[in-house]
């Protein structure tokens, strides 16, 4: 699922090996340095981010995506996190 401005953008596309590595060590990423990732294959976003890997029976099975251009502070962080806990308790 995909919100926001950038959501014609991101629906329906696969995401970057980048991203897919990330999703993959099961734990929260947070960039808070605006930096240029490849959110999905060759379409690059200039921006800080945090990415939480949802975890089903100890596999990776999506991810909460959150690009910002001002500062990822705590409550983002807090949320990110909540979100992805929540969606892999209910994915069980």
């Amino acid at each position: 699922a995909v919100s926001g401005p950038l959501k014609k953008k991101y629906l329906g596309k696969e995401i970057s090996k980048d991203v897919g590595n990330i999703i993959n060590r099961r734990r929260m990423t947070v960039e808070n340095n605006e930096t240029t990732i490849d959110v999905i294959d060759g379409l690059q976003e200039n921006c800080r981010y945090v990415i939480c890997s949802v975890v089903v029976s100890g596999d990776a099975v999506g991810s909460v995506i959150i690009l910002s251009d001002e500062e990822i502070n705590d409550t983002i962080e807090k949320t990110a996190n909540f979100i992805a806990k929540f969606l892999g308790k209910h994915l069980e």
